[in-house]
C-alpha cells in the first residue's frame, strides 16, 4: 500500500458531484448531511458502530452508483494499517453496515458500489436543485454547511470533508444570485425571498441583498392583504391572491423600468386580450415602481368616457400634483396645465 493516502488521488480531484436522473424516493436508506449528520433506515434514525463505518457509507452513498476504490477507502480511513489488516478492517466495515442499514455493497477486489436507487443523500438533491435553478427546494434541503458539528474519524478523512464543504458553498451562493438577480426583475418575491435566505444561511448576504428581501415582503404584503387591511398607497391594492405567471413579461417591464429610473424617457405599451391579466400586470410594476422611489401618475381609460377631453390626464395629475411641482412652472405652462386640472387656476 502506498504511504501516501489515496495515492493523491481522492485528494487532489476537485469535487463535484454528477447530476442524478434515477428515481431515489422510495430508498429506505436515507443520509442527511446537510446540517446534522443523520442516517435513517426505513422510517427510523440510525447509529452506526463507528465513525469510519459512517465515513465508509457516506463515500459510497455520494458517489453512487459510481464506484468506489477501495485503496481510497483505506489511505482515507485506515492509514497507518498495514494493507492487509486495513483492508480486514474496511471489509468488517462494509459488513457492518449491510447488516445495520439492508444495503446490499456491490463489490470487486478493486472497488465498491451501492445501487443508486437504494440509497438517498440530500446533497445529490441539492445538486440536482441547483442544476435547475431551483431556489424553493435549494432552501429547503440547505439547513447547515456539510456535515456541520460532525468530527470525521482521521485527519484524513477531515481534509475530503473540507474539500466537499468548500465546493457546495460558491455553487450554491451563485445560483442565489443568479436567482435573486432573475426573480427581482421578474417581481417574484417568494423567488426573492428564497435567495436572500439561502444567502443569509451561507454568512454571504449584503446591505443590498437585504434590501431586495424588504422589497420582496411588501410586495407580498399588497398580495395578501385580506378585506379590511390596507396599506397607505394610491396604488390600488391587490386582493386576488399571490401573483402568478408573467415571469417573462415583468423581466422585460422591470427592465424598461429601470432604464427610466437611470433618466431615460421610455414609453411601454402592454397589449392583449381582454381578461389576461394586463392591469394587474401594470399595477405590479407601478408596486414596484413605487418601492423604488418613483413618482406615479396613474389613470385607467374607459370607452365610455372617450369623448371626455383630456380624461386619462386629468385622472392621473388629480391629487398627485404638489404646490412645489406649480410654484417652479412658468405661467404659460400654468394656464396649459388648468385646462386639464381646473383647481390649479384657482
Amino acid at each position: 500500500m502506498s504511504d501516501s493516502p489515496n495515492d493523491g488521488r481522492a485528494m487532489s480531484q476537485p469535487f463535484q458531484i454528477a447530476v442524478r436522473q434515477a428515481d431515489r424516493a422510495s430508498a429506505s436508506t436515507r443520509i442527511h448531511v446537510l446540517g446534522a449528520f443523520r442516517i435513517v433506515v426505513d422510517g427510523r434514525e440510525l447509529r452506526l458502530r463507528t465513525r469510519k463505518e459512517a465515513m465508509v457509507l457516506l463515500k459510497l452513498a455520494l458517489a453512487s452508483p459510481d464506484e468506489v476504490r477501495r485503496d481510497d477507502l483505506v489511505g482515507m480511513l485506515w492509514p497507518e494499517s498495514s494493507e492487509p489488516r486495513a483492508r480486514h478492517s474496511l471489509s468488517e466495515a462494509l459488513r457492518g453496515i449491510e447488516q445495520a442499514t439492508g444495503l446490499r455493497v456491490g463489490r470487486t477486489p478493486d472497488a465498491l458500489t451501492v445501487a443508486d436507487e437504494e440509497v438517498w443523500l440530500d446533497l445529490h438533491d441539492l445538486d440536482e436543485a441547483l442544476a435547475r435553478g431551483d431556489v424553493h427546494d435549494a432552501r429547503r434541503l440547505f439547513v447547515g454547511g456539510f456535515l456541520a458539528g460532525w468530527y470525521p474519524p482521521t485527519a484524513e478523512a477531515s481534509h475530503w470533508v473540507d474539500s466537499v464543504s468548500a465546493a457546495v458553498g460558491p455553487r450554491l451562493e451563485k445560483m442565489a444570485r443568479a436567482q435573486l438577480d432573475e426573480r427581482r426583475r421578474a417581481t417574484d418575491s417568494r423567488g426573492v425571498s428564497a435567495a436572500v435566505d439561502l444567502l443569509e444561511r451561507l454568512g454571504v448576504a449584503t446591505d443590498a441583498d437585504r434590501e431586495a428581501a424588504a422589497e420582496a415582503e411588501q410586495i407580498t404584503g399588497w398580495e395578501t392583504l385580506r378585506d379590511g387591511e390596507s396599506i397607505p398607497t394610491r396604488i390600488p391594492i391587490d386582493r386576488e391572491g399571490p401573483f402568478v405567471g408573467r415571469l417573462k413579461e415583468m423581466r422585460r417591464l422591470t427592465a424598461e423600468l429601470e432604464r427610466a429610473l437611470a433618466g431615460e424617457l421610455r414609453v411601454v405599451l402592454v397589449a392583449g386580450e381582454a381578461g389576461i391579466g394586463k392591469t394587474r400586470t401594470c399595477q405590479r410594476l407601478a408596486r414596484l415602481a413605487a418601492l423604488r422611489g418613483a413618482r406615479l401618475f396613474l389613470s385607467s381609460c374607459y370607452e365610455l368616457e372617450q369623448s371626455v377631453a383630456f380624461g386619462a390626464i386629468s385622472e392621473a395629475f388629480a391629487g398627485a400634483v404638489t404646490p412645489s411641482d406649480l410654484a417652479g412652472l412658468k405661467p404659460i405652462w400654468r394656464q396649459v396645465l388648468a385646462e386639464v386640472l381646473p383647481e390649479v387656476a384657482e
